[in-house]
């Protein structure tokens, strides 16, 4: 059994990645995908680009769309396309390691934090202008369906993440996330 999702490998830095699954080291300015959220509810920050910020492990994305979904999408799910998927967009959000340790998705308009802070950085895929492109219109017509799909191709190049058939299955430090006290949350 893959033990790796479900035992915490506190990485030292961000988990980066091409399309497909390519380890890269460094961040680049292109569009990308940001898993922030695991569990019952998976979250996603689309943005158009990325780059690095002046902390360590700070990362700035712009024109950001934040998609949650329902995890399961069991046949009932499928057939009924009842697979929940909302959508918000924002101008901005920060990536960066708090204070308490936690790794947060924060929007700096409002200084509001999106749900779930992570033990471990986040992982981030840079995508091509078409792969952006598509999702971000998946998930700004709440096509909840083609939306996951289009996720877990991707998804599930990355170590950690596993497709059982019903849901999309994220490393453990997803699912066991963190709370800071007194921060204020992001809603849909």
């Amino acid at each position: 059994m893959n033990n790796s999702i479900h035992t915490p490998t506190t990485l030292p830095h961000a988990s980066l990645f091409r399309s497909g699954g390519v380890p890269v080291d460094v961040a680049t300015s292109d569009s990308c995908l940001v898993v922030i959220e695991g569990g019952d509810y998976l979250g996603f920050l689309l943005a158009d680009s990325c780059t690095p910020g002046t902390m360590n492990q700070q990362f700035l994305l712009e024109d950001v769309v934040w998609a949650r979904c329902t995890a399961k999408q069991g046949f009932w799910e499928r057939m009924m396309g009842s697979h929940p998927l909302r959508h918000r967009a924002t101008d901005t959000v920060t990536l960066y390691q708090h204070d308490s340790g936690l790794y947060v998705a924060q929007d700096p308009s409002t200084n509001l934090l999106f749900p779930n802070p992570n033990i471990e950085p986040y992982t981030i895929i840079f995508l091509s202008q078409d792969q952006y492109q598509d999702l971000r219109t998946q998930a700004e017509y709440e096509r909840a369906n083609d939306f996951m799909y289009l996720i877990k191709g991707e998804l599930t190049r990355i170590p950690g993440f596993l497709d059982n058939g019903e849901s999309l299955v994220t490393p453990y430090s997803y699912r066991s996330g963190g709370v800071i006290p007194g921060a204020g949350l992001a809603r849909m």
